[in-house]
């Protein structure tokens, strides 16, 4: 059989190629293109075996499911509602002289669907990776201390409000200055979670401003102060009484050809908290004195 480009010389071959009875032969250049095999992923040569610390984060699950039970509450009854909103949410005047629960009870209700929505989203992406990572213990810790710095900033400056977003954006800085302090050890990841909670933090502070300055007056502000202050208390906390992970010299164990070392947390220990902690919740003291000092009337 000639070749398919090649001109035929018999009358057999000279009508149209798809009349022909018999099988022509492709060239080899047209011959369909064979899928391409992907490479198959690298085998890590070695691996890092953090502290076991819980199985599941039953405080975040925990915390969310107070946080909607007590939306729902007040969703179905408008005496509820009016009661918590009356004697929960924190009134900086109030909170100063004779009221300081407000601190803390103004950080589980919220005044929307979308308010509510925001935050117990960002405290599920950030407390299932935390409490992990942190244990237990500290994880709440930094959740409710680091919101109680918010709700104290924001009372200094005369900023009432409600909400958890103090104690989440205390998660965040909690996040960034671990992710930081381990950046050799997580790598490319650390770096991009990094990018995407800082990202996410200035997305929420320039629409908190953008808000505020466009609030009609008594319109719904946002407590950006609660937020700065939540931040600064979630990245305090965590420079004192945070995970510092380090990998001693040892021998690897060797598991399916892979060398697996076992990492260590060398700030594990509650007796090394205690002073850090102390120094904290006397500085919250000593600024709601100086807020109690500041506020002598109500807004």
């Amino acid at each position: 059989m000639s070749h398919p480009t090649e001109n035929p010389s018999s009358e057999e071959h000279a009508s149209h190629p798809l009349a022909d009875s018999e099988p022509r032969q492709r060239h080899p250049s047209a011959q369909a293109p064979q899928p391409r095999q992907q490479a198959a992923p690298r085998k890590p040569s070695q691996l890092m075996r953090l502290p076991k610390r819980i199985e599941k984060p039953y405080a975040t699950y925990t915390l969310l499911a107070i946080n909607i039970v007590i939306f729902v509450i007040g969703l179905l009854s408008n005496d509820a509602w009016v009661w918590l909103i009356n004697n929960g949410v924190n009134v900086p005047y109030l909170t100063t002289h004779g009221e300081p629960y407000r601190l803390v009870t103004s950080m589980f209700l919220h005044g929307s669907l979308a308010h509510i929505g925001f935050n117990m989203f960002a405290l599920l992406y950030l407390g299932r990776l935390l409490e992990s990572l942190f244990g237990r213990t500290r994880f709440l810790l930094i959740y409710f201390l680091g919101g109680l710095g918010g709700s104290v900033l924001g009372t200094l400056l005369n900023e009432g409000g409600l909400g958890a977003s103090g104690a989440v954006f205390a998660l965040w800085g909690a996040e960034v200055v671990y992710l930081y302090r381990n950046r050799e050890l997580y790598g490319g990841w650390a770096r991009q979670r990094m990018q995407q909670s800082l990202m996410l933090m200035g997305l929420n502070f320039a629409f908190g401003i953008f808000v505020n300055m466009n609030a009609e007056e008594g319109g719904v502000m946002i407590g950006n102060f609660a937020h700065l202050g939540g931040l600064l208390g979630g990245v305090i906390l965590t420079f004192a009484i945070g995970p510092r992970i380090n990998i001693p010299q040892q021998t690897p164990e060797l598991v399916n050809g892979i060398r697996v070392y076992n990492a260590e947390d060398t700030n594990d220990q509650p007796k090394g908290w205690l002073s850090w902690l102390a120094l904290y919740v006397l500085g919250l003291i000593i600024l709601m004195i100086a807020a109690g000092l500041v506020i002598t009337y109500p807004a």
